[in-house]
């Protein structure tokens, strides 16, 4: 991929000792879960223990970035993922909906071991819209549940947590909300149960 001015003034922001970090954590493949377009990219950082959700957005004035996770060495997390955007270039996801190079899509065809029907496609589309937002958010909501079945009843608009731990890809996200409709005595989607883990 050929780096654009905005991206060498960006690279340009961070010392060596910086740049080394962050291409250590790279080869490392601690950058996971990256995903985005010309103008933002997502992605977390695993370091050890230590995990970042990062978010770049292009603005008028160059590259910004959030961070959530700990504080130290963000910057090489950071840097990390820029440079992981560069390696990737026209290969890089515009979704979150992968996990070991396959799309939810592709995995839940070859388990079924046929195409999804027109419905099923579009309640994929829907739950990966619902993962996408709450990786770029953080935060999940009962308005989220509801579109993947109606007979949920929303109770609050405050952010939810189904999980004693964060999700680290779509799968999970799904198993999550999967038993959170169970625990409910709602439908799950009888496709669904091909990649569903009630040990989770």
């Amino acid at each position: 991929m050929e780096v654009d001015r905005p991206t060498q003034i960006f690279l340009s922001r961070f010392p060596d000792t910086v740049t080394r970090e962050a291409e250590r954590l790279r080869t490392a493949g601690a950058v996971k879960q990256m995903f985005g377009g010309q103008s933002y990219i997502h992605a977390r950082v695993e370091d050890g223990s230590d995990v970042y959700q990062i978010t770049l957005k292009r603005t008028v004035s160059g590259w910004e970035w959030t961070v959530q996770g700990p504080a130290d060495q963000y910057p090489a997390a950071v840097c990390a993922v820029m440079q992981e955007r560069i390696a990737l270039g026209d290969a890089l996801p515009e979704s979150p909906n992968e996990t070991n190079g396959q799309s939810l899509t592709e995995r839940l065809e070859a388990k079924l071991e046929r195409p999804l029907a027109p419905h099923e496609d579009v309640f994929v589309e829907k739950l990966e819209k619902r993962y996408r937002r709450y990786l770029l958010e953080q935060k999940l909501f009962e308005t989220d549940l509801i579109r993947l079945n109606p007979k949920w009843q929303v109770e609050s608009y405050d952010p939810i947590t189904l999980w004693p731990e964060p999700p680290r890809d779509i799968v999970e996200f799904w198993n999550y909300i999967a038993a959170a409709f169970e625990k409910k005595k709602l439908p799950v989607p009888k496709f669904m149960e091909a990649i569903s883990n009630r040990e989770q």
